[in-house]
Parts: C-alpha cells; structure tokens; sequence
C-alpha cells in the first residue's frame, strides 16, 4: 500500500497514473482490460514512465507495459519497443516482437525466426515464442516455415514439436507437407498421430486413409481423437460415412465412438440415424449422450415417432433434451416431461425444463410457465418469467407485458404476493388464452 501510495505521488495526476498503480496491484487474470485503457488514456507523454516500469519488472508485469506501448501505437510508441526488444527472457522478447507486428513492423517477428533454430536457446524458450510465431501468421513465411521444419524434425520436446505442427497447419503450409510424411514413416513418433491430423486437414487423401483405417482398427489414442476427427470433419466426405458407421459398431473406445458420433451428425449422415437410435439406449452413459446428440442434430419431421420412444429414457436430463427437440419439431408430445422436470429436486433439471418451456412460443407453455414462476429458486423464476414475456408477446404481439407492473417480482422473498400474483396471472389467461 505505501508503495501504490509512493507510485501515485510521483506520477502524473491524470487517470494514467490511477490506471498505472491499478495495473500494478491488478491480479494476473484482471490486468488485460486495464492495459487496454491504459493504452488508450496515454499519448507519448507517457512512454518514458512506461519503459521505466519495465525496467522496474517484474517479468509478468513487463509484458503488460509492453502490450500498452502496443494498444498506444504511435511512431514514438514503435521507436520504444524496438529500442526494447532485444532485452530480458524470450518471452519479453516474443511479446516485443508481436506487438511490433501489430504496429506493421516486422523486425521482431524476424529476428525470433533468425533465432528461433539457435542450438543456444532451450526448449522453454521456443515454446515461450511459438504461440507468438502461430499469431503472427508465420506459417505463410518460406524462411520460417523452413526454420520450423528444422526444429520438428530434429527437437526432442514434443509438446514445442506439437505446437509446431499447429502453426504449420493453422496457416496450411505447402511446403511442410514432405517433412509431416516423413514423420508419418515412423508410428511410434509421439507427434504420428497430430502430423496425421495436419495432412488430413491439408487434404491429403492418403492421409485420409491412413486415419480411416486407424479408426476402423480402434488404434486412435483417446489423446489425438479431437485433432485428428476435427481434420476428418473439415475434409471428409459422403464416401467416408459407410466406413465410419461400420467402425462405430465395431470400436470399444468410448472417446474414438463419441468422435466418431459427433463426425457423423456434424457431416449431415442420416443414415446413421437408426444406429443413433440403437446407441442411445446402450450401457455406456457418455455413448448414449452422444447418440442422443448425434439423433437431436439430425431430426426432423420423420424422426418425431423415434424420439416420442427415447421421451422414457432413464436419464432425466436426456428426457427433457429430447423434449426440447420435439418442441422444435411442433410436436408437444413432452410436455409430461417437462412439467415432472419442473418438479424436480435438482434445479438443474428445473431449469432444463424452464429453458425448454421459452425455446417455443405457444399456448400450451404459459400454464407451465406459470407453474415455474413459483419455484423456490429465485434465478429460476426470473428466467420463467423472461420466458412467459416472451411468449405472452409472441402470442399477443399488440399488447405490452409488463410483469412487475402485473404485481409479479421474481427477486421478491414474500412468497405470499408472488403467489397472488400469479394467481392474477392464471386468471387473466384462462380469459384471454383464445384471444
């Protein structure tokens, strides 16, 4: 506190130095928005007092100044970081040479590519400026896509080798395509299976192949499932989907059959629906969330008798999800489970219940609504009765409503005059609802 009190005295009076000392007592997770209007409050006045509060570090409090030298933007602003960008760790510096970049100049960004290979440098280092290579598009640059390819090959830290191969195929670099298939010639390498994911995302066919064959043969690591099946939904095709449902009655991986699930309903296969309806029931509960996903992602009007059958699934969550797309569908045959969702003792099956009721704007909603607006939960009632606004509106699009004016408060404690209210509510609509 002395110290904040020291700073603010030898500091402009001006909100910069309010800001400034704001920044320094800021948590780690709080400081961006500060430094944004910290930027934005300073001119070049400020930037020796900027440059000395990096001198006076410590690390993480360095970048932050040097990230308002970049939301500031002026010639004298760009003239500080350059004069800067060679100083302290690699991060500092990777920080300098993104903000630069940001300000249209390059030169940080190519002296972390000149360095980037240096066999002086450590693996913590690299990583440090590798996100800051991915952002500042450098996958496009021959000179840095080949120094990056170099570390690939030769690096002996796989998380820093993985990251590589995002930035490469991030900004889908031609040029890594020869060193990604000569990986691939090695299945024991612990980037195979993210290389794999590159090229399938870059289009290569045999290395669609190669993944479809690894999924039909269940030797997909639980770890690599999201990249890789992220790249296959990005290329495949229709040709893939007979494949791809063969595997999925054939795999045991829970993660690879949930993959595979999510490939299938995202590229649009309604083939696949039948075997959705057979895997929501099975034994497994994270497979037949997803097959009941998969199922809600592909319904449509013909799919209403089968989703009436899953409305007696064991889950109540699942009950209500199921509800919800049948609302979607025109069909109310869930209205029984929303109104025992309602009654629920977890709340989070209440407000499934209630977000389901305010998806639809008809009539058959306001009783349950109304029912809702009662609920012991005061979130939840002010979520029930948003809803029955809505609906009331849609319904009446002439009228305004105005519940608080109508008596009803769903912040309110006194159960007694919510309850009138609603009473009045219930009234006004058993009057009104075929109006």
């Amino acid at each position: 506190m002395i110290t904040s009190l020291l700073l603010l005295a030898l500091l402009p009076r001006d909100d910069v130095g309010k800001l400034l000392v704001e920044l320094r007592e800021a948590k780690a997770t709080t400081r961006y928005s500060i430094e944004i209007r910290l930027g934005n409050a300073a001119d070049d006045r400020h930037i020796p007092i900027f440059l000395r509060e990096i001198g006076r570090g410590p690390d993480d409090l360095r970048v932050s100044f040097v990230r308002v030298l970049r939301v500031l933007r002026t010639k004298k602003a760009v003239a500080a970081l350059q004069a800067i960008q060679n100083r302290y760790d690699w991060k500092f510096r990777a920080e300098v040479a993104y903000a630069l970049k940001i300000c249209g100049e390059m030169s940080g960004i190519n002296y972390l590519v000149a360095n980037f290979a240096s066999p002086r440098l450590k693996s913590k280092d690299r990583l440090a400026m590798v996100q800051y290579l991915q952002a500042s598009y450098c996958g496009k640059k021959p000179e840095a896509v080949k120094v990056l390819c170099r570390v690939l090959v030769s690096g002996k830290n796989d998380t820093l080798r993985k990251r590589i191969v995002a930035v490469l195929v991030t900004h889908e670099s031609p040029a890594s395509v020869p060193v990604f298939q000569s990986i691939l010639e090695d299945p024991k390498d612990p980037v195979y299976h993210d290389v794999l994911a590159a090229l399938v995302s870059l289009g290569n066919q045999e290395a669609m192949e190669t993944a479809l064959v690894a999924v039909e043969e269940d030797r997909v690591p639980s770890s690599s499932c999201f990249t890789l099946f992220l790249a296959i939904q990005k290329r495949g095709t229709k040709s893939i989907f007979p494949r791809l449902r063969a595997a999925l009655e054939k795999v045991k991986d829970t993660t690879l059959r949930m993959r595979i699930i999510e490939t299938l309903s995202k590229l649009g296969d309604r083939k696949a629906l039948k075997l959705f309806q057979e895997l929501a029931k099975d034994k497994n509960a994270a497979v037949a969330r997803a097959a009941l996903d998969g199922i809600l992602a592909l319904a449509g009007r013909s799919q209403v008798p089968g989703l009436i059958k899953l409305l007696d699934d064991k889950n109540a969550s699942n009950r209500i999800r199921v509800a919800k797309a049948l609302l979607a569908l025109d069909d109310i045959s869930g209205l029984e489970v929303l109104r025992k969702g309602l009654s629920s003792e977890n709340v989070t099956i209440r407000r499934e219940a209630v977000t389901a009721l305010g998806t639809v704007h008809r009539r058959e909603m306001v009783g349950l609504l109304l029912i809702a607006m009662e609920d012991k939960d005061a979130s939840l009632r002010r979520l029930a009765a948003s809803s029955l606004t809505s609906t009331l509106q849609a319904l009446h699009p002439y009228r305004k409503f105005n519940l608080r004016r109508m008596g009803y408060n769903p912040a309110s404690s006194d159960d007694a005059s919510r309850k009138q209210a609603v009473e009045k509510l219930s009234e006004w609509w058993a009057e009104n609802a075929e109006k």
